[in-house]
């Protein structure tokens, strides 16, 4: 995974690694006719968000976890919702924020098979544990 910079001013990039920021590798842009560079971020993966519950209150559903425990930043969670225990055929990858908790009203009566991911720059995480959510 990485990020393309298109048109980057002259000057000499480092990336670093994500862990130790130790220097993984230099270029050059725009220098001597080089034309721009595209770079990458080496940055891990966070780890999977940990203990998601669901608590139900009519047709409201109220989903929180534990962040990570993980040395990678966590820019945004997604959640994943089937119809059967490992499906995502309802919702896959839905952002809800950087919060470690998540709401929903008027959810329509049904039983939903959820997992929350956490992601940053370069990807997203393993899912969480799963949870079995039933609206009457």
């Amino acid at each position: 995974s990485g990020v393309a910079v298109a048109g980057a001013p002259f000057g000499e990039y480092h990336v670093l690694d994500g862990i130790t920021g130790a220097v993984q590798f230099a270029a050059t842009a725009g220098a001597r006719g080089i034309p721009d560079v595209g770079w990458v971020v080496a940055a891990p993966l966070p780890a999977h968000p940990e203990s998601l519950r669901a608590a139900v209150t009519g047709n409201s559903v109220q989903l929180s976890w534990a962040a990570p425990v993980s040395i990678a930043s966590v820019t945004r969670y997604v959640l994943d919702v089937g119809s059967a225990p490992g499906l995502s055929n309802i919702l896959t990858g839905l952002a809800v924020g950087v919060d470690t908790s998540f709401g929903a009203s008027g959810v329509p009566p049904g039983t939903y098979y959820v997992r929350v991911r956490a992601g940053n720059y370069t990807g997203l995480s393993a899912p969480s544990n799963e949870v079995i959510v039933q609206v009457p």
